[in-house]
């Protein structure tokens, strides 16, 4: 009996160690498991911390969104005839890639957009840099102010207010210096892609619609020419047509898009400077 209790004693041991044994081993590399994916992630945040720390510093660094060695180049197509209409691109990103390669071969192109500039940086530089000379202005710029309000909640009425001041501000600065002014509508955007959707601001349909309201009166105010971009490529939700829709970046339009506003920029024409049609 005695024999049998040492038996079962030493049975019972041996499973308890085995056991132990076992889930010691997944402990273990639960354990690596867990501090593996913690370097990761520490590299990871470390590296998404440096990145906007280099954005910040940047933006204070080089206030207009560039360095001075990173300006726009001037980019002008050919023309035929000696006497041509000089345009001048000014803006965001979306002006910034305006496709010209549809236009007549009348037209002279500058091109003194920057991606990813507010109406403010715009603004400031017209007002600090030398800017080519031109005949008319088409001007794009205003959904850099405002993609983001969904983090800035607390000041969305300043930046609404804000952008709206700089596009006055920006048909005046042209106006004054007697060249004519195309203005264009916020572009409607695509549905945002998730990793935007935590910024995205759940009326910001209703915001473009206000800002387009700025710029349709501010042309009927100021006498200047107006492309009504986002009535002519949303559809009836406020979203971007499919046809026009950019592949890389749900703010941008393709080149389907371009070529249809500038078919709407020819037809203009008559308006802006009929002694350049000979």
């Amino acid at each position: 009996m005695k024999s049998m209790r040492q038996e079962i004693n030493r049975f019972s041991s041996s499973i308890f160690i085995r056991f132990g044994a076992v889930l010691w081993k997944k402990l273990y590399y639960i354990l690596l498991f867990f501090f593996i994916m913690s370097i990761f992630f520490n590299f990871f945040f470390f590296k998404l911390s440096y990145n906007l720390y280099k954005k910040l510093q940047y933006s204070r660094i080089f206030p207009l969104g560039y360095s001075p060695t990173n300006r726009s180049k001037i980019i002008e197509t050919s023309h035929i005839k000696t006497s041509y209409l000089k345009f001048l691109f000014v803006g965001d990103s979306r002006a910034q890639m305006w496709d010209t390669s549809s236009f007549p071969n009348i037209f002279q192109v500058s091109n003194i957009a920057h991606g990813g500039q507010t109406s403010t940086q715009v603004l400031m530089q017209l007002l600090t840099q030398d800017i080519p000379d031109c005949d008319c202005v088409i001007i794009q710029v205003g959904i850099n102010d405002i993609y983001s309000l969904g983090a800035f909640s607390n000041f969305k009425s300043d930046i609404i207010a804000n952008l709206e001041t700089n596009l006055s501000k920006l048909s005046d600065f042209f106006l004054l210096k007697n060249k004519k002014v195309i203005f264009l509508t916020l572009f409607p955007p695509s549905a945002p892609p998730l990793q935007y959707k935590f910024f995205w601001d759940a009326e910001m349909n209703e915001v473009i619609q206000k800002i387009n309201q700025k710029i349709l009166n501010l042309c009927k105010q100021k006498n200047v020419f107006l492309i009504d971009a986002y009535k002519l490529m949303a559809n009836t939700k406020g979203v971007l047509k499919p046809a026009y829709r950019d592949l890389d970046f749900f703010l941008h339009v393709n080149k389907n898009a371009y070529e249809f506003l500038n078919r709407k920029i020819v037809e203009l024409l008559p308006q802006l400077k009929t002694d350049f049609l000979n």
